[in-house]
């Protein structure tokens, strides 16, 4: 069987040079703005390699970094902006996931042409109203969603499947401060100077959606019945091929428990040398949004050896790893 994976550079850490909100400018028409870019550049160029990247493949993967469909964080000015901004994007990442996955159908009779989007992700903040209350000085208390979204283009209906983020990382919101700082949370600073503190973990839990059927479950399989899993930056971290704690937690959550590649979506979250392997995959993957220059790498493991997959440039974005 071999697989082709796709995965996006770019910078998803700071984005793009102009990602800057003016100062009378909209939050949510500057977000609006930034999502539609993004989703126009990724399908320009992903049309592009399936236009001229020959070959037959049992199956392709899509990969996009960790925080892709964000605008940068330093956009946000406020709590009122941090909560505006979170019910736009729970309103509007899934209609562009689609959009994305609708523009690249499935050809009947050819399998070579079905593709698995994982389609990056989004995070948001949401306000604990009974927490902030027992904070000193009542300082505003919030969780993370930090969430992919995944879909094939083989599918019948709008069907997506939601992915999300176990543990919070210190660099992913707003700059930190020691101000008020409480067990168990992230204190951080607010462009307009208010302290917030984030939970360091979440307790949101996967979901798939067909039609109006949800289930709590990752659908994680490609190719008829293979088996792929997903890790969000901070909850690959291993030690001594030992998991974060609670990763049972996350293996019960999959549809299919024996995955056979394991996907890093990623913002800062490196891998050792060589990589640790404790799920026993066949491969890792990995697409790292931030501003270095391994962003995307694959291995392959035998024998408890890993070894690097061999990386193209198909385009000025997409990497190009066969499997």
């Amino acid at each position: 069987m071999t697989i082709r994976i796709l995965s996006w550079c770019a910078d998803s850490f700071t984005h793009e040079a102009d990602d800057l909100r003016g100062a009378d400018e909209d939050l949510l028409a500057h977000a609006k703005e930034r999502m539609e870019f993004r989703l126009s550049q990724v399908s320009a160029q992903l049309k592009t390699v399936l236009e001229t990247d020959t070959g037959s493949w049992d199956h392709t993967f899509v990969t996009l970094p960790e925080f892709f469909w964000n605008t940068r964080w330093s956009n946000v000015h406020s709590e009122d902006d941090i909560m505006k901004l979170g019910d736009f994007y729970m309103s509007n990442v899934s209609d562009y996931v689609n959009r994305l996955i609708d523009a690249f159908p499935a050809r009947s009779g050819d399998p070579s042409s079905a593709i698995t989007f994982l389609a990056g992700t989004c995070a948001i903040l949401y306000r604990d109203d009974d927490e902030s209350e027992k904070t000193p000085c009542h300082d505003a208390v919030f969780h993370a969603v930090n969430w992919l979204l995944c879909g094939q283009n083989t599918r019948s209906d709008k069907s997506l499947t939601m992915w999300p983020k176990r543990y919070v990382s210190t660099i992913d919101f707003f700059p930190q401060t020691d101000s008020h700082a409480i067990p168990g949370h992230i204190s951080a600073q607010l462009p307009d100077g208010q302290i917030i503190h984030i939970g360091d973990s979440s307790e949101v839990s996967a979901e798939s959606l067909h039609g109006i059927v949800v289930t709590d479950y990752f659908t994680n399989t490609y190719a008829g019945d293979k088996p792929f899993s997903i890790d969000i930056c901070l909850d690959y971290f291993t030690q001594g091929n030992v998991r974060p704690a609670g990763w049972e937690q996350r293996i019960a959550e999959l549809q299919s428990k024996n995955s056979d590649i394991d996907f890093l979506i990623a913002c800062g979250m490196p891998v050792s040398d060589p990589p640790q392997n404790p799920g026993g995959v066949k491969f890792l993957v990995r697409n790292d949004g931030m501003p270095v220059a391994s962003q995307c790498q694959a291995w392959s493991f035998s024998a408890g050896r890993a070894t690097p997959v061999a990386a193209t440039n198909p385009t000025a974005n997409f990497v190009r790893f066969l499997m």
